[in-house]
């Protein structure tokens, strides 16, 4: 696999990934050992103080700029459009719209991974992907607006993923590329609380804006249009690819990329299906939860936006606490899988208070929370 693809299949990226998870038995591109052997001056490799806080800053911005846009409109702002608009399915509408982007963001962050991986521009590797990435992303996620008809929605939504995946694909490969080894669990840790802090952020955002969805749109847009050129100026300036050694190019090479691996993998393919399995009910749930107060519970329009802010606050308090208490024990223990079996156990434990009594109070019991998803991207120590 290309290098970019290594760290895609480490933390798999998806809407509610959390912190990508480097593989320290693969060699970095740009050095082969960067916890041994100092990083020369052309290299890339960030080793001083200023530039890893500037790394982690620029982490955080794109974690929390793209999560909140994509999390504010994809749970309330266009199930909200969809009735607005009188579509006659608007609940399956949201199943194709997950299925088309699920489908677009796996082959585009493989392909972009392997575009990055052989680009020689001067502006470095990664650097005009992410730029271009995350506009392209923005002005397709604002024109969401104007889609009246589902052809038009499921292409701008294609807009999105695509655009977010040239984005997200060579932003992650920068933790190999750029960042000592020593140094990757403390920049995952701010990419991941940034996603953490955005998700139940846009989706109270978003929620106030539910009868204004054109600024909403328009703030989660320019948000996520310019994450990638906020980011870039933040960080210490990628070195130029110009001078780098050009990689061979075919379809055979963008095929190998999307081979799974088939030897040793065992471990993969138990986390691949595990997250999976979280994955798949957590959006049950979340992708739904503004019809639910709305068609079930009976709540209106507003007062279902306004359960919806108060329903993203009860997710982020238990979210951080768990984060910040799960993981110093986790590392403690120098054991993961109990973490994420208690997680799975809790998690449809709180699901089942919603078939039991009043509508009103059932939905006020969810498990929806990122926190527990992260806990099946954490490098495993201990078996």
């Amino acid at each position: 696999m290309n290098d970019s693809a290594q760290a895609a299949v480490a933390q798999p990226l998806t809407p509610q990934s959390q912190s990508p998870v480097p593989d320290s038995s693969r060699p970095s591109p740009t050095n082969a050992n960067p916890s041994r052997e100092p990083a020369t001056a052309d290299s890339g490799v960030i080793t001083s103080r200023s530039g890893i806080i500037r790394l982690m800053i620029g982490f955080f911005l794109v974690g929390f700029m793209w999560a909140a846009p994509f999390f504010g409109s994809a749970n309330v702002l266009l199930p909200q459009r969809f009735q607005d608009i009188g579509l006659p399915n608007p609940t399956g509408v949201i199943a194709q719209l997950n299925s088309v982007g699920a489908i677009v963001a796996v082959v585009a962050n493989i392909a972009f991974g392997v575009f990055s991986d052989r680009s020689r521009s001067r502006f470095g590797r990664r650097t005009p992907f992410m730029v271009c990435g995350a506009a392209f992303a923005g002005i397709c996620l604002y024109l969401m607006v104007t889609a009246t008809t589902l052809p038009m929605i499921l292409l701008f939504w294609s807009g999105v993923q695509l655009g977010m995946n040239a984005l997200l694909g060579p932003f992650l490969a920068v933790l190999s590329d750029r960042v000592p080894e020593d140094r990757r669990a403390k920049i995952s840790a701010a990419y991941g609380l940034g996603i953490l802090v955005a998700q139940p952020g846009g989706t109270a955002l978003a929620s106030s804006l539910i009868e204004n969805q054109v600024i909403g749109f328009l703030i989660f847009g320019i948000t996520l249009g310019i994450s990638g050129l906020l980011t870039v100026l933040i960080w210490p300036k990628e070195p130029s690819a110009k001078n780098l050694a050009p990689e061979p190019f075919s379809m055979q090479s963008i095929a190998t990329s999307f081979t799974p691996p088939t030897k040793g993998a065992a471990d993969f393919y138990r986390a691949l299906v595990g997250r999976l399995l979280i994955m798949v009910g957590y959006y049950m749930l979340a992708s739904f939860q503004l019809y639910l107060f709305k068609s079930y519970v009976g709540l209106s329009t507003k007062d279902a936006a306004a359960a919806m802010t108060v329903l993203s606050m009860c997710i982020l308090v238990p979210s951080v606490f768990a984060l910040l208490v799960a993981a110093p024990l986790s590392d403690r223990l120098r054991r993961r899988k109990p973490m994420v079996v208690l997680c799975a156990v809790a998690s449809p434990s709180a699901s089942s208070s919603r078939s039991c009594g009043p509508p009103r109070w059932r939905c006020s019991f969810t498990p929806d929370s990122p926190a527990c998803a992260s806990a099946s991207t954490t490098p495993s120590t201990k078996r």
